[in-house]
């Protein structure tokens, strides 16, 4: 019995090694200059050559698609495929230089993934600047990641990718126009409540982008403060709020940005920690960061410098807790030398309606508030519960309050 034991035993184990042993996992080479798409592509020395090459293939869990450094690609990179748990496709890197660039040209978009999920994307810089006159129609990205009826997209990790110098139009009163720039993650659809989970953005960089850095969106995003999925709002739409679930910025840098550097919306439980915002809003009214129409965001151990106030601007200030949000948690950050105020938290300037404007139980504490012009922290609208306690504000005989 003992000897049937150990050997069922060890056919078990050397079973489960062999499933994990024939998950397919290739490497494949992208090279501009010396590559061919007829080639295998699977070593440096038989690479492909174009961004349509990679869009058009299918890939599969585990598989790894390589970039050469110190070139460009132009065009736009499309993710064909999902990878797996445990078991993401990855886009990177090979060869020494400078980050291979992913280059639109001005194209609507550089990259885009719809409904692709258990990726991990590192290593790159991505470009989209238009050449002549910008007008209001022009609205693009760096990076469009989109859930579109899809349910829950998972697994999206982004680490050590620069977007700069995208110029989509920067302008007041543009409809829907912060929500292109940099790189938008997008839940929408009609028919399947969809959403995101497990989103890091870590040791990115966002740098000369209009108008927005980087920013979460959703079309599930309808609530009350007293409503739960489902729940009718009152005027005969239903409460249809999904919230994206574990999503990170840590670490990232944001600098030179026309309106706001970084929005979060429609989360639970987002935190945004480590980031360094300079000269944001430097075209267009706009924070440093907020978020909006969320649970539990935490913002801490962030630095938000010189946000820009221009002529007429509402928003100019580092960090701002701002309406439809519940339980933000705003400290240990560092805010000083902003055009507006160092942080602001706001209900919205309307007391009911539908669905109804609120901001409860906003926390600030532990913060740096030094040198900001006008106000150092400021409060409107239906706010309710806020606490703020054990902050330093500061400001020396160079600041000029107007």
């Amino acid at each position: 019995m003992r000897n049937l034991c150990i050997n069922i035993f060890t056919a078990l184990v050397f079973a489960s090694l062999f499933t994990t042993m024939v998950i397919a996992q290739t490497t494949y080479y992208v090279h501009p200059t010396v590559g061919n798409d007829n080639s295998s592509g699977t070593s440096p020395q038989q690479p492909w050559r174009t961004l349509n090459k990679v869009s058009t293939t299918s890939f599969e869990p585990g598989d790894i698609i390589r970039f050469r450094a110190g070139f460009s690609f132009p065009g736009t990179l499309i993710i064909s495929s999902s990878g797996a748990p445990g078991n993401p496709i990855t886009y990177d890197r090979y060869g020494s230089g400078d980050l291979p660039i992913i280059d639109g040209e001005g194209r609507d978009l550089a990259v885009h993934m719809l409904n692709k999920e258990y990726l991990e994307f590192k290593n790159f810089k991505i470009t989209n600047f238009r050449t002549g006159t910008i007008t209001d129609e022009d609205l693009f990205l760096g990076m469009l990641i989109e859930s579109a009826d899809y349910g829950t997209v998972n697994h999206l990790h982004f680490e050590n990718i620069t977007v700069f110098r995208v110029n989509s139009v920067s302008r007041k009163n543009v409809s829907g126009s912060r929500f292109f720039g940099g790189a938008i993650l997008y839940a929408s659809g009609e028919t399947v409540p969809s959403n995101f989970n497990d989103v890091l953005f870590q040791n990115c960089t966002f740098e000369d982008i209009g108008r927005t850095g980087l920013s979460t969106r959703s079309e599930w995003w309808l609530r009350n403060d007293d409503t739960t999925f489902g729940d009718d709002l009152g005027d005969g739409r239903t409460d249809n709020w999904f919230p994206s679930t574990n999503v990170v910025f840590r670490d990232n840098v944001f600098q030179r940005i026309r309106g706001n550097g970084l929005i979060v919306r429609v989360t639970t439980d987002a935190l945004v920690e480590g980031n360094f915002f300079d000269l944001c809003g430097d075209g267009i009214s706009g924070n440093a960061a907020f978020n909006f129409n969320t649970d539990g965001t935490v913002f801490q151990f962030n630095e938000a410098q010189r946000t820009v106030f221009n002529s007429g601007d509402t928003d100019a200030r580092g960090i701002d807790s701002d309406f439809r949000t519940k339980n933000t948690i705003i400290q240990y950050n560092y805010l000083h030398d902003n055009g507006l105020g160092g942080v602001v938290a706001t209900g919205g300037n309307e007391v009911g309606g539908i669905p109804t404007r609120f901001n409860l139980n906003t926390v600030i504490r532990y913060n740096i508030i030094e040198n900001n012009a006008r106000q150092g922290m400021h409060f409107s609208g239906n706010l309710i519960g806020c606490e703020v306690y054990n902050n330093i504000f500061y400001a020396d005989d160079r600041l000029i309050m107007l």
